[in-house]
């Protein structure tokens, strides 16, 4: 059998698509900004092909949106991309701190503090993109310590879309820090002290990740109110 034909550098392909993954995440990339495989081709020095492989590993993301014919888009958040995310996220991060419950170790715990720190030096400092860093390595300390590889690889899809919904507005943590903060307290002090159940710290969780549903709800209302006053924002409906 030939597999020359159908053989693709997968490393440059996951290369290239990690770069673009960064640069929609950061705002590099606008929402509905048109990928030109001719530009890439150029800029990474590849023919078109890994490009193309590069563009769908996005789309399996939900990153980007390919159009046949016209070709591929970053894609434009809606109402129903994050009405989507946050419960099937609070549903499987909820359950992954249940999972964790009994499993973390000191340096797990001693890992989230470290953490949470970060979080709080970043709120000092007004620099929520750092915050966010740091809230997410909290939320991987304890994601890991479930030791289900399955649960893992889902929580670490569903981190880069909820990257992508919280960077496109920082507001939310410029907002929500404080209680961001207060949150990611109670869940250490329950791992240290152990003196709630399991099904408590996975509520704990739940309700923690459902505050980013309730917010962007009510963003979305205020965005069309906006709209009907002309002005636009960068989400679709």
């Amino acid at each position: 059998m030939d597999i020359r034909n159908n053989f693709r550098p997968v490393n440059l392909v996951n290369q290239i698509a990690q770069f673009l993954e960064e640069a929609i995440i950061d705002g590099s990339l606008p929402m509905g900004k048109q990928l030109v495989e001719a530009e890439l081709s150029q800029m990474f020095n590849s023919s078109r092909p890994p490009i193309r492989e590069a563009f769908r590993v996005l789309e399996s993301k939900g990153l980007v949106t390919i159009v046949p014919w016209k070709g591929a888009f970053v894609k434009k958040i809606t109402q129903q991309d994050f009405e989507n995310h946050f419960p099937v996220r609070a549903v499987l991060d909820g359950l992954a701190a249940k999972l964790a419950y009994h499993r973390v170790t000191e340096e797990d715990i001693d890992a989230m503090k470290s953490a949470l720190d970060g979080m709080k030096a970043c709120a000092m400092k007004k620099d929520f993109k750092a915050f966010f860093e740091f809230h997410n390595k909290f939320h991987s300390v304890f994601n890991n310590a479930t030791g289900n590889e399955t649960l893992i690889n889902f929580l670490n899809l569903l981190r880069t879309q909820n990257s992508w919904f919280l960077l496109s507005s920082l507001e939310y943590f410029r907002e929500n820090y404080e209680e961001s903060l207060k949150h990611h307290g109670m869940i250490l002090r329950g791992y240290r002290r152990k003196d709630i159940t399991d099904e408590e710290m996975e509520r704990l969780v739940q309700r923690h990740v459902l505050v980013g549903l309730e917010y962007f709800r009510n963003r979305w209302v205020n965005r069309n109110a906006s709209d009907a006053g002309g002005e636009k924002t960068g989400y679709s409906t």
